[in-house]
């Protein structure tokens, strides 16, 4: 007989013949496990096991009112939210569709009558250490998850998740900073009718490079809730499920706002100075034109002797000359 040490372990027993009953609950004590409840009548399990939380159920196929199999299925919405939780069935014959549908409908392993003592609590060990090893195995994904999570939390980026329906699955804390929704509000909403994604043809692009290649990015116009136009850029990443299907789309935005204003005043400033060169050099070149105008009629003025000559006009000339030269000085 093997023995253990005092074992935490819940274990319920349904089981219509009581000498079955009497059998296993010797054994579980002899196991040292101490923590067990039996039921009789099948059709008490679906409200006990909610209740008691067995860490392993102990079932008989063949009972009255209802068999193994129904209460399998009664069974099955409640152990699909269960993290392992294995059903050790117990037939007398355990032939190919018997076990077929015993195993469909959520059975980890058979015990078969009569009934050996040193295999049951060997069957019981083992279920028992595969859910402890999943249950360790849950416990540090959860960990992992929730530290990744502080880190997105954490991140100035807006992080965000979207189902391909476009509905919002995840927003991090930097999303909520930047747009103003919180978590709960942006939840389940529709990402591009929440944003004011805009412009539409952007947004039509980035939808089917995504599909086609994985991943775009690009520059986007969204509306934050109090009704500021931001830009931002924005990188996404198709996410697919364990059989490859497209499932959501990862999504990175940062805030480029103020940097897009900086580059348009910078651009603006770059402009002035180019037009400031252009006037510059025209009027370099302009001023060579009228020095050499303004020159030449000096020296003829100076150099006259005749009055036909019309000295009058080549004053005018002159002027002209001077008044050219006063407005490139403006320019």
């Amino acid at each position: 007989m093997i023995r253990q040490v005092s074992n935490p372990a819940r274990i319920l027993i349904v089981d219509d013949h009581d000498p079955n009953i009497e059998f296993l609950e010797g054994l579980l004590r002899e196991g040292g496990y101490t923590r067990y409840r039996s039921l009789s009548d099948s059709r008490e399990a679906q409200s006990v096991c909610p209740e008691f939380r067995p860490d392993l159920i102990i079932l008989d196929l063949m009972m009255p009112h209802l068999d193994g199999f129904a209460v399998l299925e009664g069974l099955r919405p409640w152990l699909a939210e269960q993290a392992y939780l294995p059903v050790l069935v117990l037939t007398a014959d355990v032939d190919p569709e018997s076990k077929r549908r015993a195993l469909a409908a959520g059975a980890k392993d058979f015990l078969t009558k009569p009934l050996d003592a040193t295999e049951v609590l060997l069957r019981i060990g083992n279920q028992l250490e595969i859910r402890s090893l999943y249950l360790e195995l849950r416990r540090r994904a959860d960990e992992r998850i929730g530290e990744q999570a502080l880190l997105l939390d954490r991140a100035n980026d807006a992080i965000l998740v979207r189902d391909m329906r476009d509905r919002i699955t995840y927003w991090n804390e930097g999303a909520e900073r930047l747009y103003g929704w919180t978590r709960a509000e942006a939840q389940g909403r529709d990402a591009t009718e929440l944003l004011s994604c805009r412009p539409r043809a952007t947004l039509e692009q980035a939808q089917r490079l995504v599909r086609e290649t994985g991943k775009w990015s690009g520059e986007l116009y969204h509306k934050t809730r109090d009704g500021k136009d931001i830009i931002v850029a924005s990188r996404w990443s198709l996410l697919r499920d364990e059989g490859g299907r497209p499932k959501a789309k990862l999504i990175l935005n940062t805030d480029i706002t103020e940097k897009k204003s900086l580059e348009a005043q910078l651009y603006q400033s770059q402009k002035m100075e180019a037009f400031g060169q252009l006037a510059g050099g025209v009027a370099h070149d302009f001023n060579n034109l009228l020095a050499t105008i303004i020159g030449f009629s000096e020296m003829i003025l100076g150099n006259m002797v005749s009055a036909e000559s019309h000295p009058e006009l080549i004053r005018e000339i002159a002027k002209a000359g001077e008044r050219a030269a006063s407005l490139t000085r403006q320019l």
